[in-house]
Protein backbone atom coordinates (compact mmCIF):
# COMPACT_ATOMS: atom_id res chain seq x y z
CA UNK A 1 0.00 0.00 0.00
CA UNK A 2 3.03 2.58 0.97
CA UNK A 3 4.09 1.70 -2.47
CA UNK A 4 1.60 2.00 -4.58
CA UNK A 5 1.21 5.44 -2.29
CA UNK A 6 4.55 5.98 -3.05
CA UNK A 7 4.68 5.26 -6.54
CA UNK A 8 1.47 7.70 -6.80
CA UNK A 9 3.32 10.52 -5.32
CA UNK A 10 6.17 9.92 -7.50
CA UNK A 11 4.12 9.90 -10.58
CA UNK A 12 2.53 13.66 -9.54
CA UNK A 13 5.49 14.94 -8.69
CA UNK A 14 6.67 13.52 -12.27
CA UNK A 15 3.69 15.39 -13.67
CA UNK A 16 4.06 18.79 -11.57
CA UNK A 17 8.01 18.84 -13.03
CA UNK A 18 6.72 17.87 -16.64
CA UNK A 19 4.15 20.89 -16.61
CA UNK A 20 6.38 23.29 -15.13
CA UNK A 21 8.83 22.30 -17.44
CA UNK A 22 6.47 22.84 -20.23
CA UNK A 23 5.67 26.06 -19.00
CA UNK A 24 8.94 27.56 -18.87
CA UNK A 25 9.72 25.99 -22.42
CA UNK A 26 7.05 28.04 -23.26
CA UNK A 27 8.25 30.53 -21.97
CA UNK A 28 12.04 30.52 -23.46
CA UNK A 29 9.72 30.18 -26.84
CA UNK A 30 8.50 33.57 -26.35
CA UNK A 31 12.04 35.43 -25.85
CA UNK A 32 14.51 36.15 -28.59
CA UNK A 33 17.35 37.84 -29.33
CA UNK A 34 17.32 40.91 -31.49
CA UNK A 35 20.17 42.49 -33.54
CA UNK A 36 19.92 45.33 -35.39
CA UNK A 37 22.15 46.20 -38.64
CA UNK A 38 24.37 48.72 -36.25
CA UNK A 39 25.14 45.40 -34.48
CA UNK A 40 23.07 46.41 -30.99
CA UNK A 41 21.89 43.37 -29.37
CA UNK A 42 18.89 42.78 -27.38
CA UNK A 43 18.80 39.57 -25.30
CA UNK A 44 16.40 37.44 -24.50
CA UNK A 45 13.07 40.10 -25.71
CA UNK A 46 9.59 39.63 -25.72
CA UNK A 47 7.67 41.46 -28.63
CA UNK A 48 4.89 43.25 -26.72
CA UNK A 49 3.57 44.89 -30.03
CA UNK A 50 4.00 45.52 -33.52
CA UNK A 51 3.46 48.83 -34.90
CA UNK A 52 3.38 50.06 -38.66
CA UNK A 53 7.19 51.36 -38.08
CA UNK A 54 8.67 49.14 -35.53
CA UNK A 55 8.39 46.48 -33.03
CA UNK A 56 8.08 47.45 -29.10
CA UNK A 57 9.70 44.72 -26.95
CA UNK A 58 10.63 44.01 -23.31
CA UNK A 59 14.09 43.09 -22.53
CA UNK A 60 15.78 42.99 -19.33
CA UNK A 61 16.97 46.85 -19.41
CA UNK A 62 13.67 47.75 -19.60
CA UNK A 63 11.13 48.24 -22.81
CA UNK A 64 12.55 49.86 -26.33
CA UNK A 65 11.51 50.45 -29.66
CA UNK A 66 13.43 49.24 -33.08
CA UNK A 67 12.54 50.56 -35.79
CA UNK A 68 12.27 48.34 -39.00
CA UNK A 69 14.86 49.91 -40.95
CA UNK A 70 16.98 48.60 -37.85
CA UNK A 71 16.61 45.81 -38.37
CA UNK A 72 17.26 43.28 -40.40
CA UNK A 73 15.19 42.15 -43.72
CA UNK A 74 13.93 38.98 -42.42
CA UNK A 75 13.14 40.04 -39.49
CA UNK A 76 10.75 43.05 -41.50
CA UNK A 77 9.52 40.12 -43.36
CA UNK A 78 8.62 38.40 -40.50
CA UNK A 79 6.80 41.01 -38.80
CA UNK A 80 5.07 42.11 -42.42
CA UNK A 81 7.20 45.66 -42.80
CA UNK A 82 5.93 47.61 -45.74
CA UNK A 83 8.25 50.21 -46.85
CA UNK A 84 5.88 51.76 -49.78
CA UNK A 85 2.52 51.32 -47.77
CA UNK A 86 4.67 53.41 -44.58
CA UNK A 87 5.31 56.00 -46.96
CA UNK A 88 2.02 56.45 -47.79
CA UNK A 89 0.73 57.14 -44.38
CA UNK A 90 3.70 59.27 -43.68
CA UNK A 91 3.06 61.49 -46.34
CA UNK A 92 -0.98 61.58 -45.50
CA UNK A 93 -0.24 62.41 -42.17
CA UNK A 94 2.32 65.09 -43.83
CA UNK A 95 -0.61 66.70 -45.48
CA UNK A 96 -2.95 66.04 -43.06
CA UNK A 97 -0.76 68.21 -40.32
CA UNK A 98 -0.15 70.83 -42.64
CA UNK A 99 -4.06 71.09 -43.55
CA UNK A 100 -5.14 71.32 -40.05
CA UNK A 101 -2.29 74.17 -39.72
CA UNK A 102 -3.50 76.16 -42.44
CA UNK A 103 -7.21 75.99 -41.20
CA UNK A 104 -5.62 76.93 -37.68
CA UNK A 105 -3.53 79.80 -38.91
CA UNK A 106 -7.20 81.11 -40.75
CA UNK A 107 -9.08 80.67 -37.89
CA UNK A 108 -6.67 82.86 -35.66
CA UNK A 109 -5.98 85.59 -38.29
CA UNK A 110 -10.09 85.89 -38.07
CA UNK A 111 -9.91 85.73 -34.74
CA UNK A 112 -7.97 88.52 -34.06
CA UNK A 113 -9.43 90.52 -37.25
CA UNK A 114 -13.01 90.53 -35.36
CA UNK A 115 -11.38 90.99 -32.31
CA UNK A 116 -9.30 94.32 -34.14
CA UNK A 117 -12.96 95.52 -35.55
CA UNK A 118 -14.21 95.36 -32.01
CA UNK A 119 -11.36 97.43 -30.62
CA UNK A 120 -11.91 99.94 -33.33
CA UNK A 121 -15.70 99.91 -32.49
CA UNK A 122 -15.29 99.98 -28.67
CA UNK A 123 -12.56 103.44 -29.46
CA UNK A 124 -15.39 104.91 -32.06
CA UNK A 125 -17.97 104.33 -29.09
CA UNK A 126 -15.56 106.03 -26.52
CA UNK A 127 -15.18 108.95 -28.74
CA UNK A 128 -19.14 109.17 -28.97
CA UNK A 129 -19.07 109.64 -25.54
CA UNK A 130 -16.10 111.81 -24.95
CA UNK A 131 -17.68 114.32 -27.38
CA UNK A 132 -21.49 113.69 -25.87
CA UNK A 133 -19.40 114.54 -22.60
CA UNK A 134 -17.91 117.68 -23.66
CA UNK A 135 -21.73 119.68 -24.50
CA UNK A 136 -23.30 117.91 -21.32
CA UNK A 137 -23.73 119.44 -18.14
CA UNK A 138 -20.70 118.75 -15.54
CA UNK A 139 -21.10 116.73 -12.23
CA UNK A 140 -19.04 115.36 -9.65
CA UNK A 141 -17.94 111.84 -9.34
CA UNK A 142 -17.49 111.07 -5.70
CA UNK A 143 -17.14 108.21 -3.02
CA UNK A 144 -14.51 104.82 -2.33
CA UNK A 145 -13.74 102.56 -4.46
CA UNK A 146 -14.33 98.52 -3.36
CA UNK A 147 -12.91 95.20 -4.99
CA UNK A 148 -15.20 92.67 -4.44
CA UNK A 149 -12.84 89.29 -4.49
CA UNK A 150 -14.11 85.58 -5.60
CA UNK A 151 -14.36 84.56 -1.77
CA UNK A 152 -16.33 87.38 -0.89
CA UNK A 153 -13.95 89.81 0.78
CA UNK A 154 -13.92 93.30 0.19
CA UNK A 155 -10.75 95.22 -0.74
CA UNK A 156 -10.62 99.24 -0.13
CA UNK A 157 -8.91 100.84 -2.66
CA UNK A 158 -6.56 103.86 -2.05
CA UNK A 159 -6.03 107.00 -4.08
CA UNK A 160 -6.22 105.22 -7.41
CA UNK A 161 -7.77 106.84 -10.82
CA UNK A 162 -10.57 105.61 -11.95
CA UNK A 163 -11.82 105.54 -15.62
CA UNK A 164 -15.43 105.57 -17.01
CA UNK A 165 -16.48 103.34 -19.90
CA UNK A 166 -19.49 104.16 -22.07
CA UNK A 167 -21.89 101.51 -21.64
CA UNK A 168 -22.73 100.62 -25.48
CA UNK A 169 -18.39 100.52 -26.06
CA UNK A 170 -17.80 97.85 -23.18
CA UNK A 171 -20.94 95.56 -24.95
CA UNK A 172 -19.29 96.17 -28.32
CA UNK A 173 -15.80 94.79 -27.04
CA UNK A 174 -16.19 92.19 -24.24
CA UNK A 175 -18.15 89.55 -26.92
CA UNK A 176 -15.25 89.67 -28.84
CA UNK A 177 -12.75 89.61 -26.57
CA UNK A 178 -14.53 86.10 -24.92
CA UNK A 179 -14.70 84.89 -28.38
CA UNK A 180 -11.16 85.63 -28.87
CA UNK A 181 -9.88 84.21 -25.55
CA UNK A 182 -12.15 80.92 -26.65
CA UNK A 183 -10.20 80.26 -29.31
CA UNK A 184 -6.86 80.37 -27.95
CA UNK A 185 -8.08 78.12 -25.18
CA UNK A 186 -9.83 75.28 -28.03
CA UNK A 187 -5.98 76.23 -29.92
CA UNK A 188 -4.61 74.96 -26.35
CA UNK A 189 -6.60 72.46 -25.54
CA UNK A 190 -4.58 69.52 -27.05
CA UNK A 191 -1.35 70.29 -25.55
CA UNK A 192 -3.38 70.77 -21.77
CA UNK A 193 -5.16 68.10 -22.05
CA UNK A 194 -2.15 65.64 -23.10
CA UNK A 195 -0.22 67.13 -20.41
CA UNK A 196 -2.59 66.52 -17.68
CA UNK A 197 -2.90 62.70 -19.15
CA UNK A 198 1.02 62.75 -18.40
CA UNK A 199 0.99 63.47 -14.79
CA UNK A 200 -1.77 61.31 -14.33
CA UNK A 201 -0.03 58.41 -16.20
CA UNK A 202 3.12 58.91 -14.01
CA UNK A 203 1.23 59.05 -10.61
CA UNK A 204 -0.37 55.72 -11.61
CA UNK A 205 3.15 54.61 -12.86
CA UNK A 206 4.72 55.63 -9.36
CA UNK A 207 1.72 53.76 -8.08
CA UNK A 208 2.19 50.87 -9.54
CA UNK A 209 5.99 50.66 -8.97
CA UNK A 210 5.67 50.78 -5.55
CA UNK A 211 2.81 48.20 -5.18
CA UNK A 212 5.35 45.82 -6.68
CA UNK A 213 8.51 46.76 -4.58
CA UNK A 214 5.98 46.17 -1.78
CA UNK A 215 4.88 43.01 -3.09
CA UNK A 216 8.78 41.51 -4.15
CA UNK A 217 9.90 42.44 -0.42
CA UNK A 218 6.50 40.54 1.05
CA UNK A 219 7.52 37.26 -1.07
CA UNK A 220 11.21 37.96 -0.52
CA UNK A 221 10.55 37.70 3.62
CA UNK A 222 8.06 34.83 3.37
CA UNK A 223 10.88 32.97 1.38
CA UNK A 224 13.16 33.92 4.06
CA UNK A 225 11.34 32.51 6.82
CA UNK A 226 11.15 29.29 4.86
CA UNK A 227 7.43 29.68 3.52
CA UNK A 228 6.31 29.43 0.14
CA UNK A 229 5.79 32.24 -1.35
CA UNK A 230 2.81 33.89 -3.60
CA UNK A 231 4.04 33.64 -7.26
CA UNK A 232 0.97 34.95 -8.70
CA UNK A 233 0.52 37.95 -6.52
CA UNK A 234 4.35 39.18 -7.69
CA UNK A 235 3.55 38.62 -10.99
CA UNK A 236 0.49 40.68 -11.39
CA UNK A 237 2.34 43.21 -9.45
CA UNK A 238 4.47 43.06 -11.88
CA UNK A 239 1.98 42.96 -15.17
CA UNK A 240 0.31 46.28 -13.57
CA UNK A 241 3.60 47.87 -12.85
CA UNK A 242 4.85 46.90 -16.83
CA UNK A 243 1.31 48.12 -17.96
CA UNK A 244 1.26 51.19 -15.54
CA UNK A 245 4.84 52.38 -17.24
CA UNK A 246 3.84 51.31 -21.55
CA UNK A 247 1.01 53.81 -20.15
CA UNK A 248 2.95 56.57 -19.08
CA UNK A 249 5.31 55.72 -22.29
CA UNK A 250 1.94 56.26 -24.35
CA UNK A 251 1.08 59.95 -22.64
CA UNK A 252 4.09 61.04 -23.35
CA UNK A 253 4.51 60.23 -26.79
CA UNK A 254 0.88 61.54 -26.94
CA UNK A 255 2.12 65.11 -25.73
CA UNK A 256 5.64 65.07 -27.47
CA UNK A 257 3.13 64.89 -30.70
CA UNK A 258 0.89 67.55 -29.69
CA UNK A 259 3.59 70.12 -29.00
CA UNK A 260 5.12 69.22 -31.99
CA UNK A 261 2.30 69.72 -34.05
CA UNK A 262 1.71 73.32 -32.03
CA UNK A 263 4.91 74.82 -31.66
CA UNK A 264 3.32 78.35 -30.56
CA UNK A 265 1.04 76.95 -27.73
CA UNK A 266 2.21 77.23 -24.09
CA UNK A 267 -0.23 74.92 -21.56
CA UNK A 268 0.56 77.50 -19.00
CA UNK A 269 -1.14 80.52 -20.64
CA UNK A 270 -4.65 78.34 -20.58
CA UNK A 271 -5.22 79.87 -17.19
CA UNK A 272 -4.51 83.62 -19.14
CA UNK A 273 -7.09 82.69 -21.56
CA UNK A 274 -9.93 81.64 -18.92
CA UNK A 275 -9.06 84.53 -16.99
Amino acid sequence: MERKSGRIRRVKFGATTLAILASLSASLALAEDFKTVNGKEYKSAAVSRVEADGIVIKFHGGIAKLFFVELPNEVQRRFGYNPNKIGAEKAAARAAQKAAERESAEKEKNAEADLKQSVEKFQAAEQRASQSYQSARKGTLSGQVFVSSRGGENFKLGAVQVALFARDAIDTLLPEIKNYAGYKIQQQRPVAEAKAALDQAEAAFYEAQASHFAADHAQAQIIGAGGNPDMNALDAARKARDAAREARDAARATLDTAEKQHPEIHADKLNFYYS
